[in-house]
């Protein structure tokens, strides 16, 4: 039986959701677009997510902080970070050094063919190299 993998996509920049909401969508995945850490809380609860991709910087909670949520409430899930702050190098490393389960963390805005990779290499269906 065929399983279409869900992606959770949790961005409060309205545009750039839609953008990567549809491009998932044609690349095969199901979609979950929320544009705030509390819905994506929500959508983790009531829906089956295979690989969360978040961005940091939001009004309310913030990726960060969504990420210390998934794993506070043990949700075994990848966690994709797109930033729009890359640079900021004491979030990432913290990131980085705390929660395994983050695969990547990418700089926004970022290109679709990216954007697959990096849900792929989420979901261990490509290397890190391909």
């Amino acid at each position: 039986m065929f399983y279409m993998k869900n992606v959770l996509l949790v961005d409060d920049e309205v545009e750039l959701l839609e953008l990567y909401a549809m491009a998932l969508e044609k690349c095969g995945f199901g979609v979950i677009p929320v544009t705030n850490a509390l819905d994506g809380l929500a959508a983790l609860k009531n829906k089956p997510i295979d690989v969360v991709i978040t961005d940091i910087s939001m009004p309310g909670m913030s990726g960060v902080e969504f990420i210390e949520k998934i794993h506070e409430y043990k949700y075994e899930v990848p966690i994709v970070v797109l930033s729009g702050h890359y640079r900021d190098s004491e979030t990432i490393a913290k990131i980085k050094e705390t929660y395994q389960q983050t695969i990547g963390i990418e700089s926004k805005p970022i290109n679709i063919a990216k954007l697959r990779n990096a849900v792929l290499r989420a979901l261990g269906e490509l290397d890190e190299v391909g």
